[in-house]
């Protein structure tokens, strides 16, 4: 009898293991939501088609992209090899966006190469699958959509895609996009800064300052009919916002305006003394004073913003056409840092007397400028050198010490420092496609680029394809 037992107990043991082996059921959803996915079949897909060795799983996965669980995927991919460099890389996913996402582009044959690459491709019902993922927020297993980290996240100005990416500060990925499509035309986002839980962006052809919540995204509202508005100061403890011309704008002008961020008002226009593009604009850390840099006219104004009347102005040479192009003070307001566009020189004036106390060669085409936290360092970029310069101060003197640079970096524009002066993020416009990329748009595109670069080495950490012409950019801080 109890032999008899013991086959009976071994064959429905038996039983019990082959169903098992034959439906999987229990074994693949353990294994499936330790992936970290909301939807069980996006891992199932990931690990059926993309995961085995030698593709995007395993130690060293190709381009540094892993698939295997949800946390792999955000971390996106770190060795993307672009002729001889190979440390590009960025998001794969951008949350709600599968038309931005480069994982779904390469899956539905949106770009070369169509993945997964030597394989079968994936049939049409799981292409949907994982776009539906995407566009309800890429969540992960918990329904939750990926989260900004809140600190040092950067935003920048894509002005031929009319959008401003996101990326969050510790994956140093795009994880949101923010639409600042009115017209029918390019709006041409220009410039962005954040302030008091709220992004600030000027639209240059749609002429208008928006206010977006940056917890959701959304546009809360915009002052219209701006006249080709281009960098912006803000002053957050008076809710004030000065608003430059773009160096692009036609014509002459000879205001800058004065904005309520608050309720969203224009103020005033603050007059200047002559015409031209008063562009590169600084202010005080107290708010009281506004340095104007007019791009055509070689000269500095400085306005007393409590009432907008005209401090100083002085030409910046008689002899030299350096066209100004961007203004920044230094952490303590001593010195007036000038982006010499025509001259390729970075100006140093006292601004006590406002004279030109110092020059250091840049090369063609400096940029936006940035200060480390205690005034020793700043960095500039050279759009037309492709370059970006490292000046030392040590105090008495400013001394080009390095120049930055990589095969893929054309056209840098705009910059900014993290809180820790650790990174330094630039990006670029690579409007005359100079940087071609692996995984070219069906409609000629020619992709952004933003370039992480570690300030401890000085050299470039990592860069990432975001939308057409990247322009002005800021850092949470």
């Amino acid at each position: 009898m109890k032999i008899k037992l013991f086959f009976a107990f071994a064959l429905f043991s038996i039983l019990l293991i082959s169903c098992r082996e034959d439906n999987n059921p229990v074994e693949n959803d353990e294994q499936i939501i330790s992936t970290g996915f909301s939807d069980a079949r996006v891992g199932e897909i990931f690990e059926e088609n993309c995961t085995t060795s030698g593709c995007h799983g395993g130690t060293n996965p190709a381009n540094g992209l892993s698939l295997e669980t949800h946390g792999n995927l955000l971390l996106g991919s770190s060795s993307r090899k672009v002729g001889e460099t190979s440390n590009g890389g960025g998001a794969v996913v951008v949350p709600y966006e599968p038309e931005k996402s480069l994982l779904y582009r390469m899956i539905s044959g949106e770009t070369t190469p169509v993945m997964p690459l030597g394989r079968n491709l994936l049939d049409a019902a799981d292409v949907e699958i994982i776009k539906t993922w995407i566009e309800q927020g890429a969540r992960d297993e918990n329904d939750v959509v990926p989260e900004l980290s809140g600190t040092d996240d950067v935003y920048v100005c894509s002005q031929n895609a009319d959008y401003i990416n996101v990326i969050d500060g510790e994956l140093k990925n795009v994880l949101r996009t923010i639409s600042t499509d009115f017209i029918a035309e390019n709006d041409a986002p220009h410039m962005v800064k954040y302030s008091d839980g709220f992004i600030y962006a000027t639209t240059i052809k749609s002429g208008k300052l928006l206010k977006i919540n940056g917890s959701n995204f959304q546009i809360v509202t915009a002052v219209e009919g701006l006249g080709y508005p281009g960098m912006i100061q803000i002053d957050g403890s008076a809710g004030l916002a000065y608003v430059s011309r773009s160096s692009t704008a036609p014509g002459t002008y000879s205001t800058i305006y004065k904005i309520d961020i608050n309720n969203m008002e224009l103020l005033e226009e603050i007059v200047l003394p002559v015409e031209g593009i008063p562009h590169g604009i600084a202010l005080t850390a107290d708010g009281s004073k506004l340095y104007v840099a007019n791009l055509t006219k070689n000269r500095v104004s400085v306005v007393n913003t409590s009432n907008g009347e005209l401090i100083t102005d002085v030409s910046l040479d008689s002899e030299t056409d350096h066209q100004p192009m961007q203004a920044a003070l230094s952490p303590d307001d001593k010195y007036l840092y000038i982006s010499a566009r025509g001259s390729g020189k970075l100006l140093v004036l006292d601004t006590d007397n406002m004279e030109v106390i110092s020059s250091v060669g840049i090369g063609m085409g400096p940029m936006h400028i940035a200060t480390s936290s205690d005034g020793s360092k700043i960095y500039l970029p050279a759009m037309m050198a492709g370059t970006v310069s490292v000046v030392d101060f040590d105090g008495s003197n400013w001394t080009k010490t390095n120049e930055i640079s990589h095969p893929a970096m054309k056209m840098p524009h705009g910059c900014d420092i993290t809180s820790d002066d650790r990174y330094l993020y630039v990006s670029c416009r690579n409007t005359e496609g100079m940087y071609s990329s692996p995984y070219p748009y069906a409609d000629g595109t020619r992709p952004g680029l933003l370039f992480t670069i570690d300030l401890g080495t000085e050299s470039v950490l990592k860069y990432q394809e975001i939308g057409a012409y990247g322009s002005g950019l800021t850092i949470r801080k």
